[in-house]
Order: structure tokens, then sequence, then C-alpha cells
């Protein structure tokens, strides 16, 4: 007895919250579920586009990048989350010489100038290979290989 009391109870709440025993006649709910699978969502990082080598002065290697920030925040950027690997090498670009803006606005890009002194770096033919890390969450490394160039000391 006291389960059929249960039971009707929860029937009659189940009624009254779809509003199927409230209205005399037929009533249709359609329920549409939308959803975006992840390979349809726009990512939502932080990466770096168009990393090219301007050139080698003076034993310094200057490459330049854009910044691009798809997420809905801004994120703060330092001299450290900028690298340059070359073999076992991992060098990071000098503040005092580089130009990397201190943040970048949510949807938005930033250019970057970044100087890298190579006098660790042992002379003749290496791969670069530039590294974005940024403060984001974001898993892993971007890895962005760059031509190689011959070193001369």
């Amino acid at each position: 007895m006291t389960k059929q009391i249960l039971w009707g109870t929860m029937a009659a709440v189940l009624l009254a919250v779809t509003g199927c025993g409230s209205h005399s006649g037929t009533q249709q709910t359609n329920i549409t579920n939308t959803s975006v699978s992840s390979s349809q969502a726009p990512a939502k990082i932080v990466k770096l586009t168009g990393s090219k080598i301007e050139g080698m002065k003076g034993g310094i290697l200057t490459v330049t990048s854009t910044i691009n920030n798809n997420t809905s925040q801004a994120v703060n950027i330092k001299p450290g989350d900028l690298r340059l690997k070359i073999g076992a090498k991992t060098l990071i670009s000098p503040a005092s010489t580089s130009k990397i803006p201190t943040q970048v606005p949510a949807n938005s890009t930033k250019t970057v100038k970044l100087d890298f002194p190579m006098n660790k770096v042992s002379a003749g033919k290496v791969q670069p290979v530039l590294m974005f890390k940024p403060e984001t969450g974001q898993a892993a490394s971007e890895l962005t290989q760059l031509p190689s160039v011959t070193l001369k000391h």
C-alpha cells in the first residue's frame, strides 16, 4: 500500500512538472538536444603563427612571430614562455633586447621579436625549433620548426 501511494505521488509530481496533468487535450513537447562535437568546436588556445628567422647579426639570431590568443581572457607572456631549442641547448630570449608583450588581450594578436645569443651554440648548420608555452593551462608546448641556419663564430 505504501509503495502504491509513493508511486502515485511521484506520478502526480511528474505530471505537474511536465504540465501534462494541468491541461485538457494533447500537449506535445519537443526537446532538441544541440551539442558541438570536439572536432567542430573552435580551438580555444594561444598559439604562434608566421614564425620566421629575420637574420643573424653580431652573434644574435633574430626570430619574429605572431602570438594568436583565441581565448576569452587576456594571457600574460614572459620571456621564458618563448625558447629556442638547437640540438641539446635551449635558449631564452633576453628581455632587454627582445620585444615581447607582457600581455596579449583576449581574441587578439601581438607580434614578438626575439633575439637569441648564439655564443653557446656550436658553429655549423643547425635546425632551430621555437618553443612556446604560455600560462594558459595548455597541456604541451607548441613547437615551430624554423629553417636551417649556418652559424659561424
